[in-house]
């Protein structure tokens, strides 16, 4: 006899796959959904993953629900990187958060200063674009208990940046040196 496995509950999950070259400097990548990535280099955003979504906050996933997207789905894409390239890839809690003027403007002075590699030194890139972002989404949190209790009205909150969500990031720096590696 044969028993279907029944599924409850809507888990899902976006996926955002990335490979790196460093004989030729390409990255190739697979995204599928909201999270996303985004290629920084001199201050300035160069290559970035396009959206993969159905709709307004209706990203293609995987499931189980056997209505869900598929890998095929997936928007695949290469670029060339050069040394010292960051590459941020994150899940939409970061994108929905910061703009882009706001990414940049935290990772550029950081990465200027890194004149050697270190995994600190990009784990620290990491945590302070995390602490930006919490901090965002606490002021909408504090706007909503604010319009829950009626001290602020539909409009004002709306006005409110941000998005509370979970925030997933990763933070990679390009290294052509193969003693750094």
């Amino acid at each position: 006899m044969l028993k279907k496995k029944i599924y409850k509950g809507t888990a899902a999950t976006t996926i955002d796959i990335h490979t790196f070259n460093r004989a030729d400097g390409k990255l190739k990548t697979a995204n599928l959904g909201d999270s996303s990535f985004k290629v920084i280099r001199d201050g300035k955003i160069t290559f970035k993953s396009v959206d993969n979504i159905h709709d307004y906050n209706m990203p293609h996933q995987l499931d189980h629900s056997g209505n869900a997207n598929t890998p095929n789905d997936a928007v695949l894409r290469k670029y060339q990187l050069k040394h010292n390239d960051l590459i941020i890839v994150a899940s939409d809690g970061l994108w929905d958060n910061l703009t882009e003027k706001d990414i940049t403007a935290i990772v550029t002075p950081m990465v200027e200063k890194i004149n050697t590699f270190s995994d600190k030194k990009v784990q620290n890139i990491a945590l302070k674009l995390l602490k930006k972002a919490e901090q965002v989404i606490k002021t909408k949190k504090d706007a909503h208990e604010k319009y829950k209790n009626k001290k602020i009205d539909a409009e004002t909150f709306r006005n409110f940046p941000g998005k509370p969500d979970d925030v997933t990031i990763l933070v990679a720096l390009v290294s052509m040196n193969t003693e750094e590696a």
